[in-house]
């Protein structure tokens, strides 16, 4: 579990560095080259630790800062994302995998041969824009081995262990996962299940430290996942129009999320895209 979080987070801190370069100038995340965010996408979380700490003391007090962050997400619960009347002239987009609708001015703008970016779909003023990535097989990361070990307190069989004592169902796969930590709020902390439950709110914190938001749909079987973009995104940068931008995984099975994000030109037409995603 561990690893799988680290991934999330590292997702999360992804949605600052499509938007930012190296350098730590400010570029809009639509204007991002795809050949910027497809050495992005190869980072790992680590890589992105050690870029931004340079000593033991500094990486101590990141993750005390991270786990105090974390314990804010207890009471995030998933939103309903709706079924919208979509206007007749919309049309689908499509990377092969997974299909949706658009505004009809969206055209196919992908440029780059990387297999990492699998489409990209803007207008012309930019307003709107549809980015779909590879996602993750979280069967892959379940399986890796991690050397370092940050956060002790929630490896796999911790977890396991407090969602048993806490009632909640959990089979081990990513869905199962973001369904058992989205399932219980602050109310549900009681003196006998405590420490159970502040393991499962470490879990569901760091899952979701980076978005303060999330909506959900069943899609013809599949779990759509729309989170919110963060106002401040994780390297400490305003975001522009936050409100109007979504970082979304569909998932394909238990265990393959694929994920894209949607810029808008307000948040009810993104929730609108988000809620036409379906799988060819």
């Amino acid at each position: 579990m561990k690893k799988t979080l680290f991934v999330f987070i590292a997702a999360a801190m992804l949605l600052a560095a499509v938007s930012c370069g190296k350098d730590g100038k400010k570029t809009s995340s639509d204007e991002a080259s795809p050949n910027v965010t497809a050495e992005t996408t190869t980072r790992s979380v680590e890589d992105i630790l050690a870029e931004y700490t340079t000593t033991a003391e500094e990486l101590e007090k990141q993750i005390a800062e991270m786990k105090e962050t974390a314990m804010e997400r207890v009471d995030l619960t998933a939103q309903k994302l709706q079924n919208y009347e979509i206007p007749d002239d919309w049309k689908e987009i499509s990377d092969g995998r997974i299909k949706l609708l658009v505004p009809p001015d969206v055209e196919d703008k992908k440029t780059s041969t990387s297999e990492l970016i699998r489409g990209k779909f803007q207008n012309e003023d930019k307003s709107v824009a549809v980015t779909i990535m590879n996602g993750n097989d979280w069967n892959e990361h379940y399986e890796a081995e991690d050397e370092d070990n940050y956060f002790p307190e929630i490896s796999e069989e911790k977890i396991v262990k407090a969602f048993k004592e806490l009632g909640i169902d959990y089979d081990g796969t990513r869905t199962s996962f973001y369904k058992a930590v989205l399932s219980f709020t602050s109310a549900d902390r009681t003196d006998e299940n405590a420490e159970a439950f502040d393991t499962a709110a470490l879990a569901k914190g760091l899952c979701f430290m980076t978005f303060p938001e999330v909506f959900y749909g069943d899609h013809d079987g599949h779990d759509v996942y729309a989170h919110g973009y963060p106002p401040i995104n994780p390297l400490g940068k305003k975001s522009k129009n936050s409100d109007c931008k979504l970082w979304v995984g569909a998932f394909a099975d238990s265990n393959t999320e694929y994920t894209l994000m949607v810029t808008a030109r307000s948040r009810e037409e993104a929730l609108m895209i988000c809620s036409t995603i379906t799988f060819c």
